[in-house]
């Protein structure tokens, strides 16, 4: 092969490479990152949107507002992933304001059922035009907030499609976090301040609940993988107490969630924890508990209670007796008076 052939082939190669990666890159997907805030109510809040221009359709949606200023600090320069771990890690901890934060999310719902709406926000997302996207949003967003001096915020991220589709399959995450013995996972108590059971007299064998810290990447994958994640946070998990050891003024305990994975947590105070209840399974009926015999002891009372009490009639010979006794004290007055 000459030098000429040689080059042709490696430019027809970087040609191929680049068309390649230019195909991988080309998205349909665009995350709409917002923030805003209102002087006049003192609200300050965040919004997520996942537009695919594909499909004129928006594939996630959600928002959060709080009265605390440290929700501004977030900057949309970051990861629409992280962002959306920040509003959840927030919800989760209940520092925001619920009610207003309902109602912008019944907003946006209210978008993205409208076909107008949505195919306006596509183009413009698709356009890039933010300053489009600003005005909309703002003048969505005022129907609930009523502030002229609203000031909001938009910038867009577009979103490689096979990296949103690649999600980490179970082996891999095993394989990744994975330690001599397993993954250890950082978790948390659940508390019972009412009915729970001393964490110091806690045994092992115990199975109580705890929750995941989903402060951290390993974490947060994990919680996933095991299903304890919901629109509320991070669920309640049962966990079996395989070691406890003092460690100074706190206990230390090993705790086993699934197979291969492990979750430790150290507890300074005195609390109540809630321990892991079995399922109860419905009783099963009992026979004289079922609506037949109940309904024949109810038809049994009542015949009982019907029962006619018949009065008692005097017979015919001691109506007889009893007049010929009257007969007779009559002659016996009548003689007396006649001797008299």
């Amino acid at each position: 092969m000459n030098e000429s052939e040689e080059n042709k082939l490696t430019s027809e190669n970087a040609e191929e490479n680049a068309s390649e990666n230019q195909a991988e890159t080309k998205t349909s997907l665009t995350a709409i990152k917002g923030k805003f805030k209102s002087p006049k109510e003192q609200f300050y809040g965040i919004f997520l949107l996942v537009t695919n221009t594909e499909t004129i359709h928006i594939d996630m949606a959600t928002v959060i507002v709080s009265i605390y200023s440290e929700l501004h600090n977030i900057t949309l320069s970051e990861k629409y992933k992280e962002i959306e771990e920040k509003i959840k890690k927030i919800k989760y901890e209940g520092q925001f304001s619920k009610n207003i934060t309902d109602k912008l999310q019944k907003t946006i719902k209210f978008i993205m059922m409208e076909d107008d709406f949505l195919e306006d926000i596509c183009e413009k997302t698709e356009n890039k035009n933010t300053a489009e996207l600003v005005r909309f949003f703002r003048e969505k967003f005022m129907a609930d907030i009523n502030d002229p001096a609203m000031e909001l915020e938009i910038e867009l991220e577009p979103i490689i499609e096979n990296e949103k589709k690649n999600e980490i399959s179970p082996e891999e995450l095993m394989a990744k976090y994975k330690e001599a013995e397993g993954v250890f996972l950082k978790v948390n108590l659940v508390l019972a301040p009412v009915g729970g059971k001393l964490v110091t007299e806690i045994k092992k064998g115990d199975k109580i609940m705890v929750r995941i810290d989903h402060s951290h990447e390993k974490e947060s994958y994990f919680i996933s993988h095991l299903g304890v994640r919901s629109d509320k946070g991070v669920e309640p998990m049962p966990a079996t107490v395989l070691k406890l050891e003092p460690m100074g003024k706190a206990l230390g305990l090993l705790l086993k969630l699934s197979d291969g994975i492990f979750g430790t947590v150290t507890e300074e105070e005195k609390v109540l924890v809630r321990m892991y209840e079995e399922p109860k399974e419905p009783e099963p009926i009992k026979l004289e508990d079922s609506a037949i015999l109940q309904t024949e002891k109810v038809l049994n009372n009542a015949e009982k209670e019907k029962e006619i009490i018949k009065p008692k009639v005097k017979s015919p010979m001691s109506m007889v007796f009893v007049s010929l006794l009257l007969i007779f004290i009559l002659i016996l007055t009548v003689a007396y008076l006649l001797m008299s």
